[in-house]
């Protein structure tokens, strides 16, 4: 069995701890990641980072977390703390010490994804069919740690799941990989349908148009009208046999109700006027506004301040940076348009919920994918060479 091999990407440890991680089990997912972001970088040996722009922001993001959570918050905080930088290394480490680095990327986007739908079913099976669930009720009860959650969560849950569907359903020939697409669109609609959370619709729409697009520009697709006559055929299914299954769902209610009109507009605002007035972090903010932000930007500097806010924003345009460069290439396989999937979903997502105190998993995901980005783009500019 390959995964009893040597090499970091045959190791079976490595992938369950991230399955783990990503399942939240026990409720304890930053410790399980953690525990995979040190075991990642054991396996991967003597293998060293470069230390570049990202890099060392990375470092300085988690160094300010860290010193801010150990005064001010407890140490669950400090766990998190310290997985930024390391979900970045492992990813970097890890795909730099593969020897085959397809099959590094391949693994590690699958566990992920198989801990986020799993988590997710579980979710389903315990909201709606054991305890069943008032569909519209914001709240959902969590099977690892007994308490209620906020409807964003499942929000949260969705993304890879969503991404990986794309993939599944565009990218791959064999049937088992679109059986997984239908469970996991399917497990993603009756959730977010039940609890009206609109957010994980916006983002499969908006990430399912972007990747047909760079599809059609990729060399993967070699029927290209096959294609979008199955398209229009699915959009015409979906019309006129699926969506009018819903028409009473808490999600069409919603709209009715409230219409295109979010919160998150007023929320921005508040927080943006009282930034200066908490330059230090600690969650002043949002006891201030008694709400959260639904950005990653500005959550995080609500809870460590502007010493975090500065390297992030760095980061984010490094990683903007990488995310064009990637999508750029002009001869695009499988494993590219998967990383670009996965990286746009993260980058979307974590700008539409508070995922730090939601699903920080996927914050890390991001992070992580990140690493192997930056391994990716260098080895394609060293083969060019």
């Amino acid at each position: 069995m390959d995964l009893l091999k040597k090499g970091i990407e045959n190791s079976l440890i490595l992938y369950i701890l991230l399955f783990l991680a990503c399942l939240n089990f026990l409720g304890r997912g930053p410790v399980f990641f953690l525990f995979f972001c040190l075991w990642g970088c054991i396996k991967s040996g003597k293998v060293s980072i470069r230390w570049n722009v990202s890099s060392i922001c990375y470092l300085l993001m988690t160094i300010t977390a860290s010193v801010v959570s150990l005064i001010l918050f407890d140490e669950k905080e400090v766990v998190k703390s310290f997985v930024y930088f390391l979900s970045f290394v492992v990813g970097y480490k890890g795909c730099k010490a593969a020897e085959n680095k397809q099959q590094f990327i391949k693994r590690i986007i699958f566990f992920t994804f198989a801990g986020f739908l799993c988590n997710l079913v579980i979710t389903y099976y315990i909201n709606f069919i054991v305890i069943g669930h008032i569909e519209g009720k914001r709240v959902l009860y969590s099977f690892w740690t007994n308490e209620l959650t906020p409807a964003t969560l499942p929000g949260l849950m969705s993304s890879i799941p969503i991404a990986y569907s794309f993939y599944c359903f565009f990218c791959k020939e064999k049937m088992i990989y679109k059986v997984l697409g239908f469970i996991s669109v399917g497990i993603v609609f009756l959730v977010n349908m039940g609890t009206a959370t609109r957010t994980p619709f916006v983002l499969m729409g908006v990430v399912y148009l972007f990747m047909l697009y760079e599809l059609f520009r990729s060399k993967v697709v070699k029927h290209k009208v096959r294609l979008i006559l199955l398209l229009f055929f699915v959009l015409g299914f979906l019309t006129y046999k699926i969506l009018p299954n819903f028409a009473d769902s808490a999600l069409v209610q919603r709209f009715d109700d409230e219409g295109v009109e979010t919160s998150r507009i007023d929320i921005t605002m508040d927080f943006l006027c009282k930034m200066l007035d908490y330059p230090f972090g600690g969650s002043e903010i949002s006891a201030n506004t008694h709400s959260l932000a639904h950005n990653f930007i500005l959550e995080s500097y609500d809870m460590y301040g502007m010493f975090f806010f500065i390297p992030m924003i760095i980061l984010f345009i490094s990683m903007g940076k990488r995310f064009v460069q990637i999508c750029r290439m002009k001869s695009k396989d499988d494993i590219t348009l998967l990383l670009i999937v996965i990286y746009l979903t993260g980058l979307i997502q974590i700008m539409l919920e508070p995922v730090i105190s939601g699903y920080p998993q996927l914050l890390w995901v991001l992070f992580m994918i990140d690493g192997m980005v930056m391994v990716y783009l260098s080895d394609v500019t060293s083969r060019k060479v």
